[in-house]
């Protein structure tokens, strides 16, 4: 992704560098805030000793039923496709990178209608509250600053997580959207990452492990609820990007039960996803 001894550092790389080091500084700005605010911090720790009060929390069935289907519902596409088009698996790797990049955002368009459908049926169905599980309008400008905090908070600790990892790194293990950056970076292929990344994940992976993960269990260990879903959330992301995300969920975990808002992780979640397609459009800028 960046630039290798010897080879010319363009202008987009510098921007690239310059904005690396300015949400640094920014990030480490906020975590200097944060301990300095102790009567957040002592809050923090002392809603984790109380269960939260709430009328109609998540329940097994739904967030069950929701996260089954955020599992299954990608390779169900994948396979009516196939068998519509009569294309053998072996041929859909064949297919150009913006044909790809079109199924994976359709896939994960399909993931995003089926949990909002199966939200609002429980909804409807008074087995949940939506406000309950962090769906609400109230301070939406607060909602948005808390995401944007908790995104500035999550930078240092995935950057010093990245670096100590960076022995895991090579060529071969680089995401998939990533190579596509570097080697086909068409207008096309960049604004259909954009929306998967910055759009799409945010709002199915949020709703399926915060609100539905999470969300169920943190209503009878709240702290384990954090770090369970944490984990898991990291993990369905593959090794070795799993490691530096640890932290992000975890923020994500702690902005979810205690500031109640689905809004605010979506907005720090796209936030980093979109943070870090920007740096590697940048990075590649001059290659592509």
């Amino acid at each position: 992704m960046f630039a290798e001894a010897g080879d010319e550092v363009t202008t987009s790389q510098l921007i690239g560098f310059g904005l690396i080091g300015l949400v640094i500084i920014l990030g480490l700005r906020a975590w200097s805030q944060f301990f300095q605010n102790t009567e957040l911090r002592e809050d923090m720790r002392e809603s984790l000793r109380y269960l939260p009060e709430v009328e109609k929390p998540m329940t097994a069935p739904v967030a069950l039923g929701c996260f089954l289907g955020y599992l299954a519902l990608p390779a169900v596409y994948i396979l009516i496709w196939s068998s519509m088009q009569q294309t053998e698996n072996a041929e859909l790797g064949e297919l150009p990178q913006s044909v790809k990049l079109m199924h994976m955002v359709l896939s994960m368009g399909v993931q995003l209608v089926y949990l909002v459908v199966v939200l609002l049926v429980a909804h409807q169905q008074k087995l949940i509250s939506l406000n309950d599980c962090g769906f609400h309008l109230k301070n939406i400008r607060q909602q948005v600053a808390y995401g944007w905090e908790a995104f500035l908070l999550a930078i240092p600790p995935v950057l010093i997580v990245l670096t100590l990892t960076a022995a895991f790194r090579s060529p071969d293990k680089v995401h998939d959207l990533f190579k596509v950056i570097s080697e086909q970076a068409t207008v096309t292929n960049s604004l259909l990452i954009a929306l998967s990344v910055m759009l799409l994940a945010p709002l199915t992976e949020e709703i399926a492990f915060r609100v539905c993960m999470q969300g169920f269990v943190q209503h009878r260990h709240p702290s384990v609820a954090i770090v369970l879903t944490a984990f898991f959330f990291a993990t369905i992301h593959g090794f070795p990007d799993s490691i530096p995300l640890l932290p992000l969920s975890l923020i994500l975990g702690m902005l979810y039960y205690y500031r109640k808002s689905f809004l605010a992780c979506f907005t720090t979640h796209a936030l980093f996803n979109g943070y870090n397609l920007v740096i590697a459009l940048l990075m590649n800028g001059g290659n592509s």
